[in-house]
């Protein structure tokens, strides 16, 4: 949840910048997506023998990969400032 911890500092600090709705977009699906991997990572950890917590692991990767298509696995303040700059 690094990208959200981040967002929310800023959002404290700066307060609330006016984006795009291109911007707007692409932030809301880093938070979505930082939020669904988390999820299934404490749902992960609930069941960590079960025969389906490979399947749970096959998810995390996914979203993952989604995650990083989108921030380009930039450091966080990098992203951010990027996305607030366009």
């Amino acid at each position: 949840m690094k990208y959200t911890s981040y967002l929310s500092l800023l959002l404290k600090t700066r307060g609330m910048p006016h984006f795009t709705e291109d911007q707007y977009r692409t932030a809301m699906n880093v938070l979505s997506l930082e939020n669904r991997i988390d999820g299934i990572a404490r749902a992960r950890r609930l069941i960590p023998f079960n025969k389906d917590s490979g399947k749970l692991d096959l998810l995390i990767y996914k979203e993952e990969r989604k995650l990083t298509e989108i921030t380009g696995n930039s450091p966080v303040e990098h992203f951010w400032e990027q996305l607030f700059n366009q």
